[in-house]
């Protein structure tokens, strides 16, 4: 596991694992931690196991509607990932999320399949693929994980549509789904930074 990390303070109180979209890598999210400026935390960047088809970058879930999707090594790598956190002091309360694109689409994923809450989970631009996969896989101590999804009005990749069906199917499975919607395309604007700063910091 190729994992990249980043913190503001010697001795922080919260973990964030950032998941990266397609063709990003360990550092991509990096600029977001930046940008976002929570004091407390400390930011865990992993590296998808995947290498994209493009050549460059990597990918978390591997292959094509018509080929078929690979991703037995993502899901793999997610215990490791949260016990790395946990022995690192952060209880699960105490950790939190944020995927963008298909980093986003983990975040949801991953965090539903887990045996207890999250501090939260912050998906930006991303979506459920399979509604019904998704409800199988799910859990009930994940129920207790709050959302927040934002996505931008103008993203021409991940539709808002696509964005507000996922709320309404996390918010019809029992889960507490803030949703906040931003002027801009498939990317994260500056005004996103603190309304995820003020999600993880409260």
């Amino acid at each position: 596991m190729i994992l990249n990390t980043y913190q503001f303070i010697e001795q922080p109180t919260r973990a964030v694992i950032g998941f990266h979209g397609w063709t990003g890598d360990e550092f991509s999210m990096e600029p977001i931690a930046q940008s976002v400026k929570a004091p407390s935390t400390k930011w865990f960047m992993p590296r998808a196991p995947y290498n994209a088809d493009t050549g460059e970058g990597y990918t978390w879930f591997s292959g094509s509607d018509k080929t078929g999707w690979k991703y037995e090594k993502t899901l793999n790598m997610m215990p490791k990932l949260l016990a790395h956190v946990g022995n690192e002091g952060f209880l699960p309360e105490q950790t939190f999320m944020v995927g963008f694109s298909m980093g986003a689409g983990l975040s949801i994923l991953a965090g539903s399949r887990l045996s207890f809450a999250l501090g939260g989970i912050v998906p930006i631009a991303g979506f459920v693929k399979n509604s019904e996969q998704f409800k199988s896989g799910m859990t009930q101590q994940s129920l207790s994980t709050p959302f927040l999804i934002m996505q931008g009005s103008r993203d021409e990749i991940v539709s808002p549509d696509r964005a507000e069906k996922t709320v309404q199917l996390l918010t019809d499975l029992g889960y507490s789904v803030r949703y906040q919607s931003y002027d801009a395309g498939h990317k994260v604007p500056k005004e996103a930074m603190p309304v995820i700063r003020e999600f993880i910091e409260v």
